[in-house]
């Protein structure tokens, strides 16, 4: 019984946000051409115990909302069975499990601080830590400008977390903000702001 899964599928949620989906599909058989339904388990990362997501279901696909589950790695078992063409004494039953698969909802934690003003040029130190997924994009926009990508120190975001030392240009005195974003692999966005005066 093979089977597949598709990650990251855009879907909407109330307010124009966007949800992540996670979409399985296999492909099950009979010599005998009975109708097939399919019960659906899910077992968290170190856990023991499948629970059931989905019960005699007809298709051979099933989507799960990121929001179903709390954050974690978890696999998926799909077990056929030709029952309701069976007596339930003499059905057969296959099953297969999935690959490991991450639900994330939750955004990148930002930290930013300042470390120096020198010629009206302002650098922030920022720290960017994801508890389930790698990190993805960075961005950073001065008083509302323009977002422009910004490069962690080891030159490439690769990990869950990341370090940055932005340098702006050379500033007029008075007040600005700066203001940061990170994505994680799963598009949630983690924000911070840094409000810095120049004498």
């Amino acid at each position: 019984m093979p089977a597949r899964d598709s990650r990251r599928l855009p879907a909407s949620r109330p307010g124009g946000c966007r949800r992540v989906t996670q979409s399985f599909q296999w492909t099950a058989t009979d010599k005998n051409q009975d109708t097939l339904t399919y019960d659906l388990y899910y077992r968290g990362e170190n856990e023991r115990t499948w629970k059931i997501l989905k019960k005699d279901l007809e298709d051979n696909f099933y989507t799960i909302n990121s929001d179903t589950l709390p954050d974690g790695t978890y696999s998926v078992r799909v077990v056929a069975s030709d029952e309701p063409a069976n007596p339930a004494d003499v059905a057969l039953k296959g099953e297969m499990e999935s690959r490991p698969f991450t639900i994330d909802n939750t955004p990148p934690a930002v930290t930013m601080k300042l470390q120096n003003i020198e010629k009206g040029r302002i650098r922030v130190a920022i720290e960017a830590v994801d508890q389930t997924s790698t990190l993805n994009q960075a961005e950073v926009a001065m008083d509302t400008g323009d977002w422009r990508p910004v490069f962690p120190t080891d030159g490439i975001i690769d990990s869950k977390s990341e370090s940055f030392s932005y340098l702006s240009g050379e500033l007029a005195s008075g007040e600005h903000v700066i203001a940061f974003r990170i994505y994680d692999q799963n598009d949630n966005a983690g924000m911070g702001k840094l409000v810095v005066r120049i004498p």
